[in-house]
């Protein structure tokens, strides 16, 4: 890998910069021996390095190949930028440190491993190779013209199979490899990954697996054994063995959860508020947190009224708000379904929050990704409290964290009863965007702005 605009010239074996595990080396083989237009699959468990390997891979197809095109991709543009894109820039500053290493009196600046440009979040290496970072939700109507010469998927689980096609198709760079890599957790029986890859395998498609303790040296000690402890079987199975179709029947969602993460919670005058609202006329619900000096997420107050408007349910907040937490700057978060014209009116909820100057960033995530935030929020830190208090004043959101919020059965998303979800999904709202999915406290650089009402004539980012 040459360096970018260096005041002389300085290389790195990238080889020599990472040691790889196993089944990642067997990912590498994979991806050198697959025919035009093959498909490599890396499936695994939780934290067992599939999006580092990923990663590592594409950099190292665009310095194989000069000029090679390469989308690194995920279902929506959050998770790309908080979650894949980090790990994308993890590599290459590995890169980057070994070769100012080779010339230390260099000004650090003229030593780089390429140049991001951030307006098309494309990041140009100098043999003119590139990654273009592209959420995959529109694939199929965005990248028609796109021509490639490979392509990374990371947690191809939350990606359609059509998606996954599409960019099969835009394989056409003359003189590549034309390679597909797809990194995932494992699936139920009926998705595409396993279809494709398990029940009949298809020509040039290659299944290589790994699981959480093959990693343990790149993740805290302990982890794995806290959450064998904390979760039940059928998710233990599937998330930390990495095993196929496995399905949480009626399981609880948060069985990790105990009387220790019920604490009496002090709030703090002027420190920001946040309040995660889930719109709806029938089971709307607001739950409202501060973040503490250490980054541990307090949740002070909730409430779940029924059969109340917008309007209604934004005059209800302001008045609780200020009967409650005088003198706290409030932010709001949503979900995606606030940006939905309603039946009752021209206006979305959203809108009508933003009428009453209750402007709220809404995002659009997985589901999955939000409560696997929220459970590594209920792990201890390191001065031995979760990550995680509830105050007691909560008693539905306690009974729901507790075990009465559950996965539906026969599948993978809790139930929606309208009594636990409506909170847990206000909760969820205001943890997306304040932490990252391993429960660390977000960066400025990765936390969604604040205000994002939509305008329903524009398309959501």
């Amino acid at each position: 890998m040459p360096v970018h605009d260096a005041p002389r010239t300085v290389g790195v074996d990238l080889d020599t910069l990472w040691t790889a595990n196993p089944t990642q080396r067997t990912f590498f083989q994979a991806i050198r021996a697959a025919p035009p237009l093959g498909l490599v699959a890396y499936i695994g468990a939780m934290r067992a390095g599939k999006t580092f390997a990923l990663c590592w891979a594409l950099v190292a197809l665009a310095a194989a190949y000069p000029g090679i095109k390469i989308l690194l991709g995920r279902r929506y543009a959050t998770d790309l930028r908080d979650t894949t894109e980090t790990t994308l820039f993890q590599v290459l500053g590995a890169i980057e440190a070994a070769l100012r290493a080779q010339a230390p009196d260099a000004d650090p600046a003229t030593i780089q491993a390429g140049r991001w440009r951030e307006g098309t979040r494309d990041y140009l290496f100098p043999n003119r190779s590139m990654i273009l970072c592209r959420p995959l939700d529109e694939a199929d109507v965005k990248y028609k013209s796109l021509e490639l010469g490979a392509y990374g998927v990371d947690e191809a689980s939350e990606v359609e199979a059509r998606h996954i096609e599409l960019l099969q198709s835009r394989l056409s760079m003359r003189g590549m490899p034309l390679v597909g890599l797809v990194v995932s957790n494992p699936t139920d029986y009926d998705h595409w990954l396993y279809r494709w890859f398990v029940e009949t395998p298809r020509p040039g498609h290659t299944l290589v697996r790994t699981n959480t303790a093959e990693n343990a040296a790149h993740i805290p000690p302990q982890y794995e054994a806290s959450l064998r402890a904390s979760h039940p079987e059928a998710w233990v199975r599937r998330y930390l063995n990495g095993e196929w179709g496995v399905v949480l029947e009626g399981a609880p969602v948060f069985p990790g959860f105990t009387d220790r993460h019920v604490v009496e919670t002090a709030w703090v005058r002027r420190k920001p508020l946040h309040i995660g609202v889930d719109f709806g006329y029938q089971t709307p619900a607001v739950v409202w947190a501060q973040i503490d000096a250490t980054g541990r997420l307090l949740v002070l107050k909730s409430w779940a009224p029924t059969a109340i408007t917008a309007d209604a349910l934004a005059e209800g907040i302001t008045y609780r708000t200020a009967q409650w937490f005088p003198g706290c700057p409030p932010y709001y978060y949503a979900g995606h379904d606030g940006n939905t014209q309603k039946d009752t009116g021209e206006k979305t909820s959203a809108e009508i929050f933003a009428a009453h100057g209750m402007r709220c960033a809404i995002r659009y995530t997985s589901i999955e990704r939000g409560l696997n935030a929220m459970r590594n929020l209920l792990l201890d830190r390191d001065d031995g409290r979760p990550a995680l208090e509830v105050d007691p004043s909560n008693r539905t959101l306690l009974t729901g964290f507790r075990g009465g919020y559950r996965y539906a059965a026969n599948q993978t998303i809790p139930k929606k009863d309208g009594r636990y979800d409506p909170l847990f999904d206000a909760l969820r709202y205001l943890v997306v965007h304040n932490f990252t999915p391993s429960g660390e406290t977000a960066t400025r650089e990765t936390r969604q702005p604040m205000f994002a009402v939509r305008r329903r004539t524009t398309a959501v980012a």
